[in-house]
C-alpha cells in the first residue's frame, strides 16, 4: 500500500517530556513548560537545528516536550512520557473541556444547535473578513467561542454539522469554504484523538487561514476562466497577508498563525511562501492543507465545478508524500470513507439518496434518506438504513451504484436539509411546517 513506509513511523512517535540540558539538535519541540504566547518563539512547534535555539530554551524554560519515535526513547534522559503518564493526563483532563452529553443525541434532535452554531459561525466569518477588507484589527474572541459550540456539536452528533456543511453557496465561497475546512479539520481531529485544546485551535486556524484573501482583489479571485501567471502570483501573497493580519491579533495561539502562514508549504518543500522542509510545518498546518484541497475540489468554484468526493481522494493519494504528509492522508481517506455523510448517491434500482450516516458501524452501509424514486420523480421519501435491508430479500436494490455530485440530477443536497428529513419515516418535502424554514 502507498502509505505502508509512513504508518509504523507516525504510529511509534510519543511525545515525551525532556530536561532543556538534555536537548540535542534534531529533537522536534511540541510544547513547552509554560505559555507559547509567554515565550519569545515564533511558531508553536519546531525543529531544533542549531545550539542557538538550545541555548534560547534553557533560557526561557527548564523542560520542554518533543515528540520521538519509540526507538529513540532514553529514558534516563526523560522526565515522563504523555501516553503513559496519568498524572500528566489528569492535568490535561482539567484543562478547559467541553460539555458532552452522557448519551449522543440523534440526528433530529441534534440538527438545531448544529444549525445554530453553523450560522453563528458564518456571521461571525463574514464580519471578521469586512474587519480585514477595512484595514481594521480583526477580532476574534465570538469566532473562538463558536469553533468550541461546533466541538460541542461534533462531540454529541458527528453527523449533524457534516451534513449542514452542504449550505453551499458559491457567490460567498472563500468564508462558506473556509467554514467547511473548519467543520471537516474538528472531525478528523477527533478521529485522531487530538486533545480538545489541540482541536479548537485547528478549528479556528482552519477559519482564518485564508482571511489575506479579504484583500486580494475580487475580480481575480471570482475570475470565471483560469487565472494568469501574474494572478496566480498575486494570489500566492495571501498566506503572508493572512499572517500579517493575524499577528495583530492579541493573545491568539502561534499555531493559527503558522497554519495561515504554512498551509500551502509541500512535504517535498516545493510549496509556498517559504519552501521549507515538511519537518518545519506542523501537524494542524498539513491538516489543513489537504481539506483545504479536498472541500475545493468538491465545491463549485467561479472557474470550475465540483467533482465527486472519490475523485478528490485520487488526488489527495497521488499527491501523498509530495504535496501532502502521506500518513495524514490515509488517515483522512480512512475517516472520510467512502460515501461521506451528505453525499448524494444513486441506487442500483435508480433511485437518489442522501447519505444521513453510519449506525451499524459498516460505512459501505450507511443511512439514507431516499429523495427520488426509480425513475427520477421526486416527492414524498423514505429512510432507509443499509445495515438492515442489505440482508432482506431483493438486496441488489440497496445497494450504491455511484457517489454523485452536488446538483446531478437537479437534485441539492441543501434543499433537503430540514428536520422532517431526518426525524421520520415517511416524508414530505413539500411539508411547511417544519421549523428549519426560518434557517434555512
Amino acid at each position: 500500500m502507498v502509505f505502508d513506509s509512513m504508518k509504523n513511523e507516525y504510529s511509534s512517535i510519543k511525545r515525551v517530556e525532556v530536561r532543556v540540558q538534555d536537548l540535542k539538535i534534531g529533537m522536534y519541540v511540541a510544547q513547552l513548560d509554560k505559555p507559547w504566547e509567554s515565550s519569545s518563539f515564533l511558531f508553536q512547534g519546531f525543529p531544533i537545528e542549531s545550539e542557538e535555539q538550545i541555548d534560547q530554551l534553557k533560557r526561557e524554560c527548564r523542560s520542554v516536550f518533543v515528540e520521538l519515535k519509540s526507538n529513540e526513547l532514553n529514558e534516563s534522559k526523560l522526565i515522563t512520557t504523555e501516553s503513559d503518564d496519568e498524572d500528566l493526563r489528569s492535568v490535561r483532563r482539567n484543562r478547559r473541556t467541553v460539555k458532552r452529553e452522557a448519551r449522543p443525541r440523534t440526528l433530529s434532535n441534534a440538527l438545531p444547535s448544529a444549525l445554530a452554531a453553523f450560522k453563528r459561525t458564518q456571521k461571525e466569518l463574514q464580519t471578521i473578513h469586512k474587519q480585514a477588507l477595512q484595514n481594521k484589527k480583526v477580532d476574534v474572541h465570538e469566532l473562538q467561542l463558536t469553533v468550541n459550540d461546533m466541538l460541542v456539536s461534533m462531540q454529541n452528533n458527528p453527523e449533524a454539522l457534516l451534513l449542514l456543511k452542504n449550505l453551499k453557496d458559491a457567490e460567498n465561497y472563500t468564508t462558506e469554504h473556509q467554514l467547511r475546512v473548519s467543520i471537516l479539520c474538528i472531525g478528523f481531529g477527533l478521529f485522531l484523538g487530538m486533545s480538545q485544546e489541540q482541536i479548537r485551535t485547528l478549528g479556528l486556524a482552519a477559519l482564518l487561514y485564508d482571511i489575506g484573501k479579504a484583500r486580494m482583489p475580487s475580480i481575480v479571485l471570482n475570475k470565471p476562466t483560469k487565472i494568469n501567471r501574474q494572478e496566480a502570483l498575486l494570489l500566492k501573497n495571501h498566506p503572508e497577508e493572512s499572517f500579517r493580519i493575524l499577528s495583530k491579533v492579541d493573545n491568539l495561539s502561534e499555531v493559527v498563525k503558522e497554519v495561515a502562514l504554512s498551509h500551502h508549504e509541500r512535504v517535498d518543500g516545493k510549496g509556498y511562501p517559504r519552501h521549507i522542509h515538511k519537518d518545519r510545518v506542523s501537524r494542524s498546518a498539513k491538516i489543513v492543507s489537504i481539506i483545504d484541497a479536498y472541500d475545493a475540489i468538491t465545491s463549485d468554484r467561479s472557474y470550475s465545478k465540483a467533482r465527486t468526493t472519490s475523485h478528490a481522494v485520487g488526488v489527495l493519494i497521488k499527491n501523498a508524500g509530495m504535496k501532502f504528509d502521506e500518513f495524514l492522508v490515509e488517515q483522512f481517506v480512512k475517516w472520510l470513507t467512502p460515501t461521506p455523510i451528505g453525499s448524494l448517491v444513486e441506487m442500483y434500482s435508480g433511485e437518489i439518496a442522501i447519505v444521513l450516516g453510519c449506525d451499524s458501524g459498516k460505512p459501505e452501509q450507511p443511512k439514507l434518506l431516499y429523495v427520488t424514486d426509480k425513475l427520477g420523480n421526486a416527492g414524498t421519501q423514505r429512510i432507509v438504513d443499509l445495515a438492515i435491508e442489505i440482508d432482506h430479500q431483493n438486496a441488489d436494490q440497496y445497494r450504491i451504484r455511484e457517489v454523485l455530485v452536488d446538483g446531478d440530477r437537479g437534485i441539492f443536497v441543501k434543499k433537503y436539509l430540514d428536520k422532517d428529513a431526518v426525524g421520520v419515516s415517511i416524508w414530505n418535502k413539500n411539508a411547511k411546517s417544519s421549523p428549519f424554514q426560518d434557517f434555512l
